[in-house]
């Protein structure tokens, strides 16, 4: 048995009668004891585990499929359950150096039977790295879902972006970002514009905003809830740049 001990999250990796490969774990606060050989177990489709009491429906990653390598990723994820459930949800990537990387994402309580939406962030530290998005309860994997990532977003364009790549946001459909995404991206600067038509897809946390460079609001404000303005305050004291088109 060789354990593995992370000092901030307090998470002890077991590996438990196989081979254990390099594992490194960045975790917010959480105490998981988790098997290596259970996390290398074959994950379930969609469609393959529709008879579990939890399972995962859909996961969003990134601002519309797209996000940075190496700086924190929005996730969204959606679960049904047939009761209510304590459930903690974990992210399985690869780190900059090439090993598995495990971060528990959030442990939340649901209260009954339904859908609910799990949101939280994640850090990839490889371009083409696959996520493995995991549901514990009672210790155990109850639902699993294996991502690949796209190597281009709906308009053909990269969804995975390097960290040097400026990423501008806009919401409300401001004028003239999609110019200036054709007139500004070349091989010495790369500029990614990604268009966000309703305001839930806007992180809800400071970390979700993170890879931000550029926030440009034209309008739909009152679609913005209270606790996104907060974090866009937050975001903005941390350095984060904020458009506000206000019409004439």
């Amino acid at each position: 048995m060789s354990p593995g001990f992370c000092q901030r999250c307090r998470t002890i990796l077991l590996a438990i009668g196989v081979a254990a490969p390099p594992l490194s774990v960045v975790a917010q606060d959480a105490v998981t004891v988790v098997r290596i050989e259970e996390l290398a177990a074959p994950t379930r489709g969609v469609g393959q585990d529709t008879d579990a009491a939890i399972r995962i429906d859909d996961v969003a990653v990134g601002l519309n499929g797209v996000y940075k390598i190496g700086d924190w990723t929005p996730i969204s994820v959606e679960v049904s359950t047939d009761e209510a459930a304590h459930v903690t949800l974990s992210v399985q990537t690869i780190d900059p150096g090439g090993h598995p990387v495990i971060l528990p994402v959030a442990e939340v309580d649901l209260a009954e039977g339904g859908t609910h939406r799990i949101d939280g962030v994640y850090k990839s530290g490889r371009l083409a790295s696959p996520v493995v998005v995991r549901l514990l309860a009672d210790g155990q994997v109850v639902a699993s879902r294996t991502l690949r990532p796209a190597a281009v977003d709906e308009d053909g364009s990269e969804a995975e972006l390097r960290q040097s790549t400026l990423l501008v946001v806009t919401f409300g459909r401001p004028a003239g970002f999609d110019l200036l995404e054709a007139g500004e991206s070349g091989p010495d600067r790369e500029l990614k514009v990604v268009e966000l038509d309703q305001a839930e897809s806007l992180p809800a946390t400071l970390d979700g905003l993170a890879a931000l460079d550029v926030l440009a609001v034209a309008g739909g404000y009152n679609q913005i809830d209270e606790r996104r303005s907060r974090v866009i305050q937050d975001w903005v004291q941390h350095g984060g740049h904020l458009i506000v088109a206000v019409g004439e």
